[in-house]
């Protein structure tokens, strides 16, 4: 039984909190003192989330702000000089905002 339910999906479940740990930022890690807990069991990481409070970390807000968004980004290359009056920049924008207002 313990083979069924844990070990044959072993290496997969241990990819998926390798992954899973990356994700958790930093801060949240020391907030928690989820430090020690890395070392220890991964269920009992796993265990100080609910469903929603992981999709939540995973995932990010369900709605982007797109005002947010434009005063966060730093254009880099080809952009840099011109930023957000670059031609291709304004393109972007145009078409993430109507994106953005269409999905909603």
């Amino acid at each position: 039984m313990r083979y069924r339910l844990l070990d044959r999906v072993k290496e997969q479940v241990k990819a998926l909190l390798l992954g899973f740990y990356d994700v958790i930022p930093e801060v949240l890690l020391e907030l928690t003192s989820l430090r020690s807990l890395l070392a220890a069991s991964s269920q009992a990481l796993l265990s100080l989330f609910d469903f929603q409070e992981l999709e939540l970390l995973l995932c990010g807000l369900p709605e982007i702000d797109i005002q947010d968004w434009k005063r966060h980004t730093e254009y880099t290359g080809d952009y840099e000089r011109k930023g957000a009056s670059h031609k291709v920049v304004k393109w972007f924008w145009e078409v993430r905002t109507t994106n953005m207002l269409n999905s909603y």
